[in-house]
C-alpha cells in the first residue's frame, strides 16, 4: 500500500541570480518547480516550496532534482543551502546528486535526519 502523501515547507537558497527575469521563472515553471515562489530578497535568491512527497527526504530529492534541471540551462546558478521546514539546514556541496541516483539520496538522507533526531 502506498503511503500518504504530505505536504513540505523547504526553501533552496541559491547563487547565481541577482533577480529572476521571466526567462529564468519559465525555466523553473519548466523544470517542475511550479509549486515554487521565487524571490531575491536582501541579495540573496531564494525559491521556496511547498511539495508533496511521502516523506521529508522524498520532498527534498524531488526539490532538488527539479532545480537541477534548472542549473542544467542556467550554469551559474549553484544550490547554496536548503531550508527543510523551520529549523532543519542542510548545506550541500555541488556534487551530491553526482555520485548517486534519487533512491540513493533518499536513503543517504533518511539517514541523516535519523542522526539529527537523535541529538
Amino acid at each position: 500500500m502506498a503511503s500518504k502523501k504530505q505536504s513540505f515547507e523547504l526553501t533552496v537558497f541559491l547563487s547565481g541570480i541577482d533577480r529572476f527575469e521571466e526567462e529564468l521563472v519559465d525555466a523553473f515553471f519548466e523544470a517542475g518547480c511550479d509549486d515554487a515562489t521565487l524571490a531575491v530578497s536582501n541579495g540573496r535568491a531564494e525559491a521556496h516550496f511547498s511539495r508533496e512527497a511521502e516523506s521529508l527526504p522524498n520532498a527534498y530529492v524531488s526539490v532538488l532534482r527539479d532545480v537541477r534541471k534548472v542549473m542544467s540551462q542556467y550554469t551559474e546558478v549553484r544550490v547554496l543551502a536548503v531550508l527543510c521546514g523551520e529549523s532543519n539546514l542542510i548545506v550541500l556541496s555541488d556534487d551530491f546528486f553526482s555520485k548517486q541516483d534519487d533512491a540513493e539520496a533518499v536513503d543517504t538522507l533518511k539517514h541523516a535526519f535519523e542522526e539529527f533526531e537523535k541529538e
